[in-house]
């Protein structure tokens, strides 16, 4: 880890793009301030921290809840329980020829009885 003493108003440099200015102290907390292009992003750790504990609670939560679901629906008996996931991929829609309507006509059915 580099270790640098600034003072308020000097800045630090992070390749080229990126800037770190000392906009001030009162002694116990330092302000910077950040320069960085848009594409860049700039977290302060201890909210990033957060917000993947909460994730991981919220995915314990949801996942404990559809278990539950799913317990309570295998002892009410198979005609209430969940039908099995369909895995298979979706097939990728279908784009008409250039000029061609963009649904077929419907086949024609024959009345029973008809030749």
């Amino acid at each position: 880890m580099l270790v640098l003493s600034r003072r308020p108003g000097q800045s630090i440099l992070i390749g080229k793009d990126i800037e770190i200015v000392v906009l001030g102290s009162d002694g116990v907390q330092v302000r910077v301030g950040i320069r960085a292009p848009r594409e860049v992003t700039v977290l302060r750790r201890e909210l990033l921290k957060q917000v993947e504990e909460e994730n991981k609670r919220a995915v314990v939560t949801n996942l404990g809840a559809a278990l539950g679901q799913l317990g309570v629906q295998m002892l009410a008996g198979s005609e209430n329980a969940a039908p099995p996931l369909d895995t298979t991929p979706a097939a990728p829609p279908v784009t008409p020829p250039e000029g061609a309507p963009a649904t077929a006509p419907a086949p024609r059915r024959r009345r029973a009885g008809a030749a």
